[in-house]
């Protein structure tokens, strides 16, 4: 029989909840920080309500958690290497780093797992798109932070072009030619 720990999960929304519920049913305290009192999670957990890359937040959650881990990529690394203790963390902030940077991401998935990704470029500015093929349809999206759609820009014709350039000025981003697609999986 496993002893109870409490386990810190950062990131209340359905999936931190959906890890609670699982947690809670195998024996274990789960506190959840979230900025959101009434996250999902707060239905089956005690909630830390303050924003992600608080880092005295960080460090409660820390305190009181024998183990931690994250529902997502949005969260602040820097701020968990810096409270964490030794193994806490058994993820790391590595991976972590990587998945919140889509250059990062693509590169490492395709140069070192030798995974096979859409075809992608580095966009710094609006010049990297001059000279597109437009008979090819693209995705561009911001480097960071971007999710769900938000900081992305279908290319499919000149007009896209406009809004494609506003978005490539204001944040390093990848181009992807679009592949067509019957499912996603969300690792």
């Amino acid at each position: 029989m496993t002893s109870s720990k409490t386990i810190g999960i950062i990131g209340g929304g359905q999936l931190g909840q959906m890890m609670a519920i699982s947690a809670i049913y195998m024996g274990h305290k789960v506190i959840t920080l979230d900025p959101a009192a009434d996250c999902p999670a707060s239905k089956v957990s005690e909630v830390i309500v303050a924003p992600y890359h608080d880092v005295a937040a960080l460090k409660q959650l820390a305190e009181r958690c024998d183990v931690l881990t994250y529902e997502f990529e949005n969260v602040d690394a820097d701020g968990l290497d810096a409270v964490i203790k030794d193994g806490q963390l058994p993820q790391g902030t590595d991976l972590l780093r990587i998945s919140q940077n889509r250059i990062f991401e693509k590169d490492f998935l395709a140069k070192k797992a030798g995974v096979q990704v859409a075809p992608y470029k580095v966009v710094t500015s609006s010049l990297d798109l001059e000279g597109l093929d437009l008979s090819k349809n693209y995705v561009l999206k911001t480097a960071t932070g971007g999710y769900d759609g938000h900081g992305q820009k279908v290319i499919r014709e000149e007009a896209d072009l406009v809004e494609a350039s506003r978005l490539a000025n204001s944040a390093e981003c990848v181009l992807e030619e679009f592949v067509n697609f019957d499912l996603e999986i969300s690792v």
